[in-house]
């Protein structure tokens, strides 16, 4: 507990000024130009976009702004965080939703591919054979089903498109 103490006190002692904020966006977008190949974008479940780190991204640059005056938003979780912006009126709650729930979902693909692949991955497979036994995996239907994968795969597509319009209204303009 001291040592949560004392991270959130340098953490939080004086806020970020919007030179700073504007560095962080910025650092945001390198990242994505510079780490995630163009035709990776819609596939990589991390760095891609609408992906796992745009709600990250979200949730801490939040905090960091709001975060001195508002101490209920700090905590290490994005989950957590998530829903104490909602709280204190940061984030809505139909945006929290989505996020989080897109959050959930792209985390159970991410460590069912790493379970399947057996070291870190990250981008969703192209083989069908391989998207049909990560969606079985997942609870995406029976083994003698057809299209499972494209179940899966739609369901993921339509969070990252909708966490990106939030990261794009939340982050990248305010």
């Amino acid at each position: 507990h001291r040592f949560e103490h004392l991270f959130q006190t340098i953490s939080f002692w004086r806020g970020i000024t919007p030179e700073e904020d504007e560095a962080i966006r910025q650092m945001k977008g390198r990242m994505e130009r510079e780490r995630v190949k163009p035709h990776e974008s819609a596939s990589n479940l991390k760095l891609g976009s609408g992906g796992l780190s745009d709600v990250e991204w979200i949730a801490q640059r939040l905090q960091l702004r709001y975060g001195r005056a508002l101490h209920s938003v700090r905590t290490p979780s994005t989950l957590e965080a998530l829903s104490a912006l909602a709280t204190v009126g940061l984030l809505d709650n139909a945006e929290v939703d989505i996020l989080s729930a897109g959050y959930l979902l792209l985390s159970r693909v991410r460590n069912a591919l790493w379970l399947l692949c057996g070291t870190g991955q990250d981008a969703l497979p192209t083989n069908p054979t391989a998207q049909r036994t990560l969606s079985k995996l997942l609870g995406y239907g029976d083994l003698g089903e057809e299209r499972s994968e494209e179940r899966l795969l739609g369901s993921v597509h339509s969070y990252q498109k909708e966490i990106r319009s939030i990261f794009e209204r939340r982050f990248m303009q305010g």
